[in-house]
């Protein structure tokens, strides 16, 4: 008889929506503390974290074997500003894409790049930032959406998941116009969010605003990761459970361990009192999205050999 896979507890289901920011070269007692006693899904990992390849993929490792063996780490990297990855080639902008004038060519780039992520461990990245510095034409805002959904669909062959960044602020969000017009500025996002399925992420928004401007506006059902870096010593509990009500999937938390820990104590002390639909529903999502890209993986089934990697990273940095 086949027997039934045990529910993991609301406590752990809980501890999964959480991602720390990580920059160390090595799986420190901070981060097996989080994983072993908070039970949090994943890491972000920052620039001391990715300087050598070799040490990459055993950090890596260790972080996992450390996870709960039927919900494997979120490993990401942030590729959406300007600061330098040292192990992989700069990462164009859409708009240096858009220059080439060559859409396969930007699908290739970023599959190659994708795989290269997957050896050493690292399943998601926070890329392409959708960021406007002026207002855009339809065409260009055509443009942009076609060619970011090429990025990430590059990235999707290769197993990676990807998170799109720079969601306008709330005054930028012309709510007359609807998302899928192609005269919105958020016609980008609503394209590659709908043929691609990537992640969203959120910050500066209040929580009652999410569901109004967010998910009904962009028709979006998909995994909102909320980053909760900026919001300083000040962040309450309260604050959390608030967003995780408007919607909200999944938290990046503050840098400072000490804080860390302070605030996912005082979440799970509160957690006899607090609506455990929301938590169960963004646990299955994420947990959904790790079976998808083969978390559990340390590399994709199939990957591009070195050879053919090289030649579709060179193709695009010697453009």
């Amino acid at each position: 008889m086949h027997k039934e896979k045990k529910q993991p507890s609301i406590q752990k289901m809980f501890g999964q929506l959480f991602i720390a920011p990580w920059n160390e070269e090595e799986a420190k007692g901070e981060a097996i503390t989080l994983i072993t006693q908070h039970h949090i899904g994943g890491f972000l990992l920052h620039q001391e974290a990715i300087k050598k390849e070799k040490k990459i993929k055993k950090l890596t490792q260790r972080l996992q074997a450390y996870a709960l063996q039927e919900a494997p780490l979120l490993i990401a990297i942030d590729a959406s500003q300007d600061e330098r990855i040292p192990v992989l080639p700069s990462l164009p902008s859409i708009q240096t894409f858009q220059a080439m004038t060559n859409r396969l060519y930007a699908e290739q780039f970023t599959e190659a790049i994708g795989d290269k992520l997957r050896e050493l461990g690292i399943n998601t990245i926070f890329y392409p930032s959708l960021e406007e510095e002026e207002k855009l034409d339809r065409t260009t805002l055509e443009t942009t959406a076609s060619y970011g959904s090429n990025l990430v669909k590059g990235f999707h062959k290769s197993e990676l998941a990807t998170c799109l960044t720079d969601y306008p602020r709330k005054d930028a969000i012309d709510l007359h116009t609807r998302s899928d017009r192609k005269s919105s500025n958020l016609y980008p996002f609503y394209k590659i969010l709908t043929e691609q399925g990537s992640l969203l992420l959120l910050k500066d928004y209040a929580a009652e605003t999410i569901d109004h401007y967010v998910r009904q506006h962009l028709n979006f059902n998909g995994i909102i990761i909320y980053d909760l870096r900026g919001e300083g010593n000040s962040l309450k509990s309260e604050r959390i459970l608030d967003l995780l009500d408007a919607g909200v999937d999944c938290f990046i938390l503050p840098e400072d361990f000490e804080y860390q820990t302070a605030i996912l104590t005082e979440l799970f002390d509160h957690l006899e009192k607090t609506e455990k639909k929301g938590i169960v529903q963004s646990f299955h999502k994420l947990n959904q999205l790790k079976k998808t890209f083969n978390f559990d993986k340390l590399e994709r089934e199939k990957p591009l050999t070195p050879y053919q990697r090289k030649r579709l990273i060179e193709r695009i940095t010697t453009s």
